[in-house]
């Protein structure tokens, strides 16, 4: 998914929303951590999605997640 709606109002910068979705998200979370790379807790949101979000070097959003397993 590629969004750039997030920008705040007609002056703010046009930055883009990446949505990634890798297969074990709670797998590649441990992966970047591992790595040394600091990332944000695993939650979960309103919308069913465990998730993790970064910014990259020029501020783009990088969300990284899966749908929530259902008990």
């Amino acid at each position: 998914m590629l969004d750039q709606t997030i920008a705040q109002g007609p002056q703010a910068a046009r930055r883009a929303v990446v949505y990634l979705y890798p297969d074990n998200v709670a797998a590649y979370h441990g992966k970047l951590r591992k790595a040394g790379i600091a990332v944000p807790d695993l939650a979960t949101t309103f919308y069913g999605m465990r998730e993790f979000r970064l910014l990259d070097p020029d501020g783009n959003q990088l969300w990284i997640g899966q749908p929530e397993a259902k008990a």
